[in-house]
């Protein structure tokens, strides 16, 4: 019980401190049952009465913060901005744009209007809502909604510039609302800087002049983002940047949000001048140090740790020239000079090297090579630095653009900007964000919006982020922004801490009611176990540190303080755990449980209540002084012994003095009942159960043939001895006890010296001398009659019987009578002799079966053997070696399998003769008799012969496969005129007489081998297009087929004459075709050999037809 109770007090002491029953705490500790160290506890400290600890940050919730990405700035301009239209007015700039002018490309670009929102895992899908500081509307357009990212596009709306959009995301995660916070700065769209210039200069001596048009603008090119900006200004109006046209392209504004200045010096205001300087008049000449240095505006402003070289904020400048009037020449870039502050310059100054450090093209060759020659045409240029420039640094940049006309009137024109740069460090800004970003700060953690006050934090929060966006803030707006927002997380309002915990535990360990404390868990765990009791200051040893811990706890502290509140909950907690109880009085219980009553541990249990005990002398004087072990004792007194021992719980405190009364009261009664037990007789009983059965033993003697009889199984001495022992300890043992064992031990031992000494009778061996003097029935004749083994095995019976045996081997004795009397009634008949069975069907074995046709008298006469016959059945076992011998030798052999020369010779009857040489047809027929002589053998061929039949079979097929055919073919007769072209299967050389009839009578061609003609005329006749096939004689075989050529011959009558030149005529002509007379008609009309059929052959045959010219036929 004690142990699980200390297993219940572990499990308690881990979970105690965490408990949450609020109950107010220490309401009343003013009285105490002793009031003079108790009065302390009058009240509970109040924060006010302490010093206030130091407060934790309560927000930690940047693992359950969303990644949110939103435009960094959001642009507006007029209803109408794009190309041709870049008015900005106050009245009319709060329209939100999409897209932006690109002026190095003269086009209108996209840029960053998505909203993008990654939830943590396991969150919602988040709810997005924007709206604008001030007046106006957002117009969001969802993207994708279906998982992360959620994304949204700016799609439009109103917003005032210098404004900003507040974006409100929400999203529920681990059944909690997350709001996150964040902003676009509103701004106006970014305009170029720069000029339209239109300017002419006209020479003194005649009226030729050059003009420069152009327009010239300086711009970020749309490419302002994040950490950086390009703002044109102090211009006069706007241009067309689509369309162009002059200055009519150029709208006068007048604005502080223009740009573009105009430069007009028209053909009216012509002055022999060669250089311009940004259109200022004047006389002589038009340097800049005369006309006092006229500028566009461009304001460059970059956050240094977003920026790193000026190349990333995609400035050009942009020359373009959109119409050519009269005596506008090539425009070509002829210099760039670079100057520190706003100086004045002139035509022949060179750059400053710092200015050039902080802005110079990349691209810019000037040497008047890079030019404009074409309507539209355009000059870009890119530019860098190699340092950043410091805060408020002017860098005045001047363009020259060079032409002149007719290599008469040159004209250089300038164009120059005042270029400002700001620095906008927003180091300390971004830092705190981050902070910001890093807590994540939501009113679940504790925080009131008591007065606003968390509302307020958000929405500093909020602008304090379109501020980190705003690409030209000003130190004092960033400075605003972090005091803002640190001002407003100085004005949060906090839920108060959770004091339930440590109420509950103040409560659980201090009573009210009963003035007292509750034991510690740690120190006294079974009394905070026995029940919730409390005890007064009195019932322990000290409780002054708990009660100055719990006069010293801070009330009505927020949530900032939590750790504070747990930090007091684990002081009190640990400071209660060391009060300790006063001990109990054990007075009487350590009269009984001490080294003089009890010795050792109980050698079975290892139980405390002792392995030898003090007797009790008034309950056996005899025994007075000394100690009996724990197993002299009888088993029920000495439990009951070990059970109060055992309930002597040791260490139990002042709670409980009655207890410990009754644990000395339960001792004493204990041992007063404790009884010594008999000696322990279970060896010597042991012994004599086995002296008395020796005494009744005896040994029966079995005979195999009927009644047996029983014999003493030890001697009359050895039966005296162990019964006079036996009578003097059986009436001696009455009266003894435990002590007196050693008794019982020596009469244990001579009564088994005894048992131990005694002698056996000898055996009885009547029957087994009877058995072995009984004959077997043929015992004279044993060799003929009985088998080897069963007539050893009566012999080995026999022989089995030794004398000397005693009456503890009478089985054994027993055993060997029966043994004789079983083996001479087992002796068995030998076998008849099968040896001659055997050889018949070994001799059986040798032959085929399938050989023979009557092969089942064979089997028949080895099936009807019937095998076990003793040696009186001889005669029968002959009989079945003598008819399988018979079988033997009437066998008839079966017929070879003809089956595959059959077939072989009708397959070859098909050959003919005359189809194949004479050497090969010889060697066919002979193989081809041979198999029919087999075939026809007389008497048939058997079995045996089968390799002759089946080497026959393959000589036929051999010799077939190796005929060979006669040749049959053509010769050309020398003698004659013919040719015969076997790869077309022409015959050609034939004479155009028109008396053919057969080439081999009228000697033109040979046939070789045995073969003629088969001739089939064409419609006209024996001529051209008459088939010839060569037939061999043998079986009629086509072995080529030919056909007749006569050039000329175009109608097939065989002659060369008028009618085929009318044909030939008509195919020149194209009235007739290839197609109309056929391949052969039409090879046959080239009758000149030239390769064509034209009007030549058609003249070659007219002539041929009067016999005034020949046709060649070769």
């Amino acid at each position: 019980m004690k142990i699980l109770l200390k297993l219940i007090s572990i499990l308690v002491s881990l979970t105690l401190t965490f408990a949450a029953v609020p109950q107010p705490a220490l309401q009343s500790l003013s009285v105490f049952n002793e009031p003079e160290s108790d009065k302390v506890l009058t009240g509970a400290s109040s924060q006010g009465e302490m010093v206030t600890p130091q407060a934790d940050e309560i927000s930690n919730n940047g693992a359950f913060a969303a990644v949110v990405s939103v435009p960094p700035v959001i642009r507006v301009a007029n209803a109408g901005y794009g190309l041709t239209n870049q008015a900005l007015t106050p009245t009319d700039s709060s329209t939100i744009q999409t897209q932006l002018i690109n002026y190095a490309a003269r086009t209108m670009q996209d840029y960053n209007t998505t909203v993008s929102v990654n939830v943590p895992a396991g969150a919602t899908a988040p709810v997005l809502v924007a709206s604008t500081q001030g007046a106006g509307s957002v117009n969001l357009t969802a993207i994708s909604l279906s998982g992360n990212p959620y994304t949204w596009k700016v799609t439009g709306g109103i917003a005032v510039a210098g404004n900003y959009i507040d974006y409100t995301i929400t999203y529920n995660l681990n059944g909690r609302q997350y709001t996150q916070k964040a902003a676009s700065y509103v701004d106006h769209v970014e305009l170029a800087a720069g000029w339209q210039t239109y300017v002419v200069r006209r020479n003194f001596s005649d009226v030729t002049h050059t003009r420069h048009e152009y327009t010239a603008t300086l711009s970020g090119s749309g490419s302002s983002g994040a950490g950086y900006a390009v703002y044109g200004s102090g211009g006069s109006g706007y241009y067309n940047m689509s369309a162009g046209g002059g200055t009519s392209g150029f709208t006068a504004n007048p604005s502080a949000y223009s740009g573009m200045k105009l430069w007009n010096e028209g053909y009216d205001k012509r002055e022999n001048c060669s250089v311009w300087y940004c259109g200022q008049p004047g006389k002589n000449n038009k340097d800049d140090n005369v006309d006092g240095g006229h500028r566009a505006n461009l304001d460059v402003y970059y956050d240094p740790s977003v920026v790193t070289n000026i190349s990333q904020l995609g400035i050009k400048l942009l020359y373009w020239r959109s119409t050519s009037p009269p005596k506008t020449p090539t425009l070509s870039q002829e210099k760039m000079i670079y100057l520190q502050g706003n100086p004045l310059f002139s035509n022949d100054d060179s750059s400053n090297a710092t200015a050039q450090s902080y802005f110079y093209s990349t691209n810019a060759l000037n040497n008047n090579t890079q030019s404009i020659n074409s309507d539209p045409g355009t000059m870009v240029f890119n530019f860098a630095g190699t340092v950043l420039p410091p805060d408020g640094k002017q860098v005045t940049f001047a363009s020259a653009i060079y032409g002149y006309f007719q290599q008469q009137v040159h004209l250089t024109t300038w164009n120059a900007w005042l270029i400002t740069f700001h620095v906008v460090n927003k180091a300390a800004l971004r830092s705190l964000i981050a902070a910001e970003d890093s807590a994540f700060r939501q009113i679940h953690d504790g925080y009131t919006d008591t007065g606003g006050a968390f509302t307020a934090y958000l929405n500093a929060l909020t602008k304090s982020k379109a501020v980190l966006n705003q690409p030209n803030a000003s130190p004092a707006q960033i400075s605003a922004a972090v005091n803002n927002l640190n001002s407003a997380k100085n004005n949060f309002t906090y839920v108060s801490a959770d004091y339930a915990a440590l109420d509950t535990l103040v409560d659980s360990i201090y009573d009210d009611s009963s003035l007292g404390f509750r034991p510690s868990i740690t120190k006294d765990p079974d009394y905070y176990y026995s029940g919730v009791n409390y005890y007064p200051s009195h019932y322990y040893i000290d409780t002054s540190v708990l009660k100055a811990t719990l006069t010293g706890i801070t009330y009505n502290l927020d949530i900032r303080y939590q750790a504070y509140v747990d930090t007091t909950l684990a002081e009190i907690n640990t400071v209660w755990r060391t009060l300790v109880l006063l001990d109990a009085d054990y007075t009487t219980v350590n009269d009984y449980i001490n080294t003089n009553t009890i010795s050792g541990q109980n050698d079975a249990t290892g139980s405390d209540a002792g392995n030898y005990i003090l007797a009790n002398a008034t309950k056996y004087p005899q025994y007075a002084n000394q100690m009996i072990y724990w197993r002299h004792f009888t088993l029920s007194s000495y439990n009951d012994w070990d059970t109060a021992v055992k309930g002597a719980t040791l260490g139990l405190k002042i709670p409980d003095e009655a207890a410990v009364a009754a644990m000395g009261a339960a001792l004493e009664s204990a041992y007063n009942n404790l009884t010594i037990l008999p000696p322990n007789c279970t060896e010597l009983n042991a012994v004599m159960a086995d002296t008395f059965t020796a005494l009744n033993s005896t040994a029966y003697v079995q005979n195999p043939e009927g009644e047996g009889h029983s014999i003493a199984y030890f001697t009359d001495a050895s039966v005296g001895t162990m019964q006079a022992k036996y009578n003097e300890i059986f009436y001696g043992l009455d009266g003894l006890l435990m002590p007196e064992q050693g008794t019982v031990i020596t009469w244990t031992d001579q009564l088994l010296a005894l048992y131990n000494a005694k002698k056996m009778n000898n055996a009885d061996y009547i029957y087994a001398d009877d058995q072995k003097a009984i004959p077997a029935t043929y015992e004279e004749e044993v060799a003929f009659y009985y088998t080897t083994d069963s007539w050893q095995a009566l012999i080995d019976a026999r022989n089995a019987v030794i004398t000397g045996k005693y009456t503890d081997e009478q089985s054994v004795v027993n055993e060997w009578a029966v043994n004789i009397y079983n083996a001479r009634n087992a002796l068995t008949l030998n076998e008849a002799n099968y040896a001659a069975v055997d050889a018949a069907i070994l001799a059986a074995g040798s032959f085929v079966p399938a050989n023979y046709q009557n092969w089942s008298v064979v089997a028949d006469a080895i099936d009807a053997i019937v095998y076990g016959l003793n040696i009186a059945q001889q005669s029968a076992v002959d009989g079945y070696a003598q008819a399988i011998t018979t079988a033997i030798e009437n066998l008839i052999y079966t017929d070879a399998d003809l089956t595959a020369l059959n077939a072989a010779i009708d397959a070859n009857a098909i050959y003919i003769e005359g189809v194949y040489t004479p050497t090969s047809w010889a060697a066919f027929a002979d193989a081809l008799a041979a198999g029919i002589a087999i075939r026809d053998a007389s008497p048939a061929t058997n079995i045996t012969q089968q390799p002759l039949v089946d080497a026959a079979t393959a000589e036929i097929g051999a010799a077939a496969a190796l005929l060979v055919e006669a040749f049959v073919g053509i010769e050309v007769n020398p003698a004659g005129s013919a040719i015969a072209d076997v790869e077309t299967g022409y015959i050609c050389g034939l004479p155009a007489s028109g008396d053919l009839y057969d080439l081999t009578a009228q000697g033109f061609i040979d046939i070789v081998g045995n073969g003629h003609f088969v001739y089939t005329p064409c419609a006209g006749g024996f001529g051209t297009g008459t088939k010839v096939e060569l037939v061999r004689d043998a079986d009629d075989k086509v072995m080529a087929v030919y056909t007749i050529i006569i050039f000329g011959d175009i109608n097939g009558d065989g002659l060369a004459d008028g009618r085929d030149a009318c044909i030939a005529d008509m195919l020149a002509t194209g009235m007739l075709t290839q197609n109309d007379v056929g391949d052969t008609a039409y090879f046959a009309a080239d009758a000149n050999h030239d390769g064509l059929v034209d009007t030549a052959d058609a003249l070659l045959l007219e002539q041929a037809g009067l016999f005034v010219a020949q046709i060649n036929q070769n």
